[in-house]
């Protein structure tokens, strides 16, 4: 062991038994401790000092029972004035038994005179604790309280140089004429003879019994061997009521200390494991009344271990392990659940108490309230998961090469959480309206009922029933079996809407709390961001190959020497569209003549005319696109469309020449396609560089022609400016035209 401490246990200032408390470990001992400890060895050497004084009462007893059948009464007298009373009875009895036989009257008195103010040797004064007066017929009264000085009335050391027996003083006037207060103490005023007995036993001196007599006679030999007996019984019972009041008052001084510390003590029998005393703390935190008459067991008060259902084992509680394996035994995993009633988590450490022989005699048991540290345990575990959650999260999705892989990571994240089910919502920008994109169990029906829980704050629905007001959004909801939802934005530094909204629905209601809400939303910040960052990564990427098709395009266009070189241009540049059908027309002399067209047969076959339809003016400036057939409100362009269900887009481009239209292009899908900026933004580059190439080409064949011009109106002057001959003009003229 590395810690001893020795508490000693005393009785009449004498060492009775010696506690030691051994550990293994390196403690200190704290006042409380040692006042604890101490409480419970003054108590301990009590019940020693009281056993040992019932033995001999015992054998007291056993001595005289068949001689003195008052000792009965005199022991079962329950407090000192009953006693006393029953003492001087029994002491006065035999005499006036004698004196009811005699002829002539005799008075007898008894007086009880106790140590004072302790009961011990050389105390300095005595108390008349109690006289029955000399009539016979006078019940006894209660002295009152007159105190004699040990030098004036030397009744102790009187007792004492006869060995504490029984003083008789047949001639009282004429035994102790030295000491007149002594002989008026014995004599009353009125007595002849008088006995002094003492009231002693284990060496304690308790006080002195007088019997006053008028008639010396009464005082024979048997009568003090009669009055030896009982006075030592008497003592023996005094001082046991002086026991159980001090063995009471050390209980109540013990059980006071034990109140006042804050742990709950519990001491059970070593053998039985049954209660023998606890504090208030005990039952606080066991929650219910110790009950005495049954041995501590983890059943009777709802002792489970922590964090489960399951009963603690009987075997396994520390006061039942400190019996058994006979040292100190702690346990941190206990708790006490009842129904939501009470709960508490419990912190409890038992030691055995061994007698001389080896033998467990007590089980002392300390319970302390851990409730505070389990919860802070259980907090500082939360945050941790929620740290690696959160951690996890960021690490996932940041390093996902696509928007798809984000959102399936994200999308394991959330059912981390332990929900009935998760979704990703995300916000089509185009058309403003909500997506399902990723869900863990049963898709959602109707994504756009759920408009009034999409909101740009955080909605917590904690019952769906409250809801039935919607029938739309409460059908939704209870077609995937919610009761509780919970929807996070996604929110957007860039724009005012969320880019879209993270969704968990369970079976219960009230599934979540603000610990869920503060999760997800930070979850809902990280994915806000990798969703941004994918936006701008693949807006940017898309702006560079539109760039790249833009350049190739257009460099391509402009770099078109001839005509065919155009049209092989164009076509080149019209695939990049991975359009269904695309076709170029061109007016040449006025007349509006087909350049390229690809992919228009099957609508063409069901009664389409393209090239009339490239006669016809635009609806919108010079250009028009056709998202969706379906779409009306595009006059008879639109209405011309909307025939042939081989057609479901079609965008229109005129290719202008001075500002005037020399051409239309046709790009069309067999679907409904939304021609986004980057399409329309490509188209107006394809015309613009086609038209400038187009302005262009015409423009040099003007100067072609006005430069051939030029060459032969030249070579007809000089050839006529070289004539000698009139009939030579007719000849050159005619070879020049």
């Amino acid at each position: 062991y590395h810690t001893l401490a020795f508490f000693p246990m005393y009785s009449e200032n004498h060492l009775t038994a010696l506690l030691v408390i051994a550990s293994v470990e390196i403690r200190d001992f704290t006042l409380e401790d040692i006042e604890f400890y101490r409480a419970i060895t003054g108590q301990m050497s009590t019940q020693i000092e009281r056993v040992r004084a019932q033995e001999q009462m015992q054998e007291a007893f056993d001595e005289i029972r068949r001689l003195y059948a008052a000792s009965r009464q005199i022991s079962g007298a329950r407090d000192a004035h009953e006693l006393y009373a029953l003492f001087a009875q029994h002491v006065r009895s035999p005499l006036l038994q004698e004196v009811s036989q005699q002829e002539e009257a005799s008075l007898v008195s008894v007086s009880l005179l106790m140590a004072h103010p302790n009961p011990r040797a050389n105390a300095p004064y005595l108390r008349e604790a109690y006289q029955w007066p000399e009539e016979a017929s006078n019940n006894g009264t209660t002295a009152h309280p007159i105190l004699h000085s040990r030098e004036k009335v030397p009744l102790e050391d009187l007792l004492r140089e006869n060995d504490f027996s029984v003083v008789t003083f047949k001639a009282l006037n004429d035994e102790i004429p030295d000491h007149p207060d002594l002989a008026h103490v014995l004599s009353s005023g009125w007595a002849n003879a008088a006995s002094v007995a003492a009231l002693w036993t284990n060496q304690r001196w308790l006080g002195a019994l007088v019997v006053r007599v008028e008639n010396p006679d009464l005082l024979s030999e048997k009568y003090m061997n009669y009055l030896e007996s009982i006075s030592t019984q008497a003592a023996v019972a005094l001082e046991n009521q002086m026991l159980i009041f001090e063995s009471n008052y050390e209980r109540e001084r013990l059980q006071t200390i034990l109140d006042s510390v804050p742990t709950g003590v519990l001491v059970l029998d070593g053998e039985t494991l049954k209660p023998v005393q606890h504090n208030q703390q005990a039952e606080r935190l066991l929650g219910r009344q110790i009950n005495y008459d049954s041995p501590f067991l983890a059943a009777d008060y709802d002792i489970q271990r922590t964090g489960t259902q399951m009963a603690y084992q009987e075997d396994e509680l520390p006061t039942a392990a400190a019996r058994n394996r006979r040292h100190t035994v702690m346990a941190d995993d206990i708790a006490i659940n009842r129904s939501g009633v009470f709960q508490i988590d419990l912190l409890l450490t038992a030691a055995p108490i061994m007698d001389d022989n080896g033998q467990v005699t007590t089980i002392v048991a300390g319970i302390q309230n851990i409730s505070t540290l389990r919860n802070m345990e259980q907090t500082m575990q939360e945050n941790l998961r929620e740290t690696v959650l959160l951690y996890e999260t960021q690490r996932t999705v940041s390093e996902a090469d696509t928007l798809d892989d984000m959102l399936d990571n994200l999308l394991g994240q959330l059912q981390l959480q332990q929900s009935a089910d998760a979704y990703i919502i995300i916000n089509n920008q185009e058309d403003d309206s909500p997506q399902l994109v990723r869900h863990s169990v049963q898709p959602l029906r109707d994504v756009d009922a759920l408009r009034p829980l999409l909101a740009p704050s955080t909605v917590n629905i904690i019952d769906v029933v409250s809801l039935k007001k919607q029938p739309t959004l409460y059908h939704t909801l209870t077609q995937v079996g919610a009761r509780s939802v919970l929807t996070v934005p996604l929110s957007s530094r860039s724009q005012d809407l969320p880019l879209g909204w993270l969704m968990l629905v369970d079976t219960r209601p009230e599934a979540y709390t603000n610990d869920h809400e503060r999760v997800l939303g930070s979850m809902s910040d990280m994915a806000s961001t990798s969703i941004e960052n994918k936006y701008l990564i693949a807006s940017t990427r898309e702006a560079l190959e539109t760039t790249a098709m833009l350049y190739t395009a257009t460099t391509g266009i402009s770099r078109a020497r001839d005509r065919q070189e155009l049209i092989d241009t164009l076509r080149n540049a019209l695939v990049m569209l991975e359009a269904d059908m695309y076709a170029v027309y061109l007016y040449e002399n006025q007349t509006l003549g087909e350049l390229l067209k690809v992919g228009f047969r099957e609508v063409e076959s069901q009664g389409l005319d393209l090239q009339a339809l490239a006669n016809i003016a635009l609806p919108q400036a010079d250009t028009v696109y056709l998202q969706d057939r379906l779409n009306r409100g595009l006059g008879t362009f639109g209405d011309i469309i909307s025939r042939y269900d081989s057609i479901h887009a079609l965008a229109a481009v005129d290719l202008q020449v001075q500002n005037v239209p020399t051409g239309r292009i046709f790009i069309g899908y067999s679907r409904p396609h939304i021609f986004d900026e980057n399409d329309r933004r490509y188209l107006g580059a394809v015309s613009d560089s086609a038209s400038i190439v187009l302005d262009n080409q015409a423009l040099l064949g003007q100067v072609q022609s006005t430069l051939q011009e030029q060459s032969v109106l030249y070579q007809a002057s000089k050839a006529l400016s070289e004539i000698t001959q009139p009939e030579e003009v007719i000849d050159v003229v005619v070879d020049f035209v």
